[in-house]
């Protein structure tokens, strides 16, 4: 399966973490935007506009090519995700939210609790390798604290 995971750039490091748990269960994460360097001005910079336009059309490429869009929850400064997430939808792509809804239109669609509960509607979690919580760190200090 092909996942397009949509969150605030700020959060690019934990979508990368992420996404290495949805290609460990032997899924296809397609849309790397959190593999780029951020942009001057959030994109809004008129110098790099040739370059945030190449950026907004691959992303909505790899949301053409998902079989499933995944929204995080979290503060957006530009809400890019949300045009992703409408773009997501017009496509008929199954679309999930990850965390609490952030408006109206979150409501529209199956959501999740928390990356856990995604995952193992995935299918990926077992109880000897369970889908964990982001940041890594504080997961090893919860396993080191019940040792």
């Amino acid at each position: 399966m092909k996942i397009y995971i949509a969150a605030p750039f700020g959060m690019a490091s934990e979508v990368e973490w992420k996404a290495k748990q949805v290609g460990a269960a032997g899924h296809e994460c397609v849309g790397l935007w959190f593999l780029d360097q951020p942009l001057p001005g959030n994109g809004t910079d008129p110098a790099t506009g040739a370059e945030c336009a190449r950026r907004a059309r691959a992303d909505l490429r790899a949301i053409g090519e998902c079989n499933w869009f995944v929204l995080l929850h979290g503060a957006s400064a530009t809400g890019g995700k949300h045009v992703e997430t409408g773009y997501a939808a017009a496509l008929g792509k199954r679309v999930s939210v990850v965390g609490a809804p952030e408006n109206v239109f979150g409501w529209l669609w199956e959501r999740f609790a928390d990356w856990r509960e995604f995952m193992a509607e995935l299918g990926a979690e077992t109880a000897e390798r369970p889908a964990c919580e982001w940041p890594p760190e504080a997961a090893a200090a919860e396993e080191g604290d019940a040792s």
